[in-house]
């Protein structure tokens, strides 16, 4: 059914940029909907601030990565975030940059 593909109860999803202005709506869409959100950013403050947004949406869980993905080591640490949760990654979402990013189209 429509219902059972459309759910991502007990998924794992990560959320590239899920700390930023609009990935932290797709955070909570994930949350509100009872998945596992893993969120990486090299900005704990934007993180912190992610974790006091999200604290009302009790049904997901917010899985907050502190680390610099542009350095082997950030890297790693995102793996092993990855790997410590019981369930495998089942989706990625990429909510990097910004608008005014990038040369003028015209």
């Amino acid at each position: 059914s429509k219902a059972s593909v459309l759910s991502i109860q007990t998924k794992c999803v990560l959320v590239a940029g899920g700390a930023g202005k609009v990935g932290a709506h797709i955070v909570q869409s994930f949350l509100s909907r009872g998945a596992r959100v893993i969120v990486p950013s090299r900005s704990r403050e934007r993180l912190d601030l992610l974790e006091q947004r999200t604290a009302g949406v009790a049904s997901g869980e917010l899985i907050p990565v502190w680390a610099d993905l542009e350095t082997a080591a950030g890297q790693q640490t995102l793996l092993n975030a990855i790997r410590a949760q019981d369930l495998a990654l089942c989706g990625v979402v990429a909510s990097l940059g910004s608008w005014w990013q990038g040369q003028p189209l015209l």
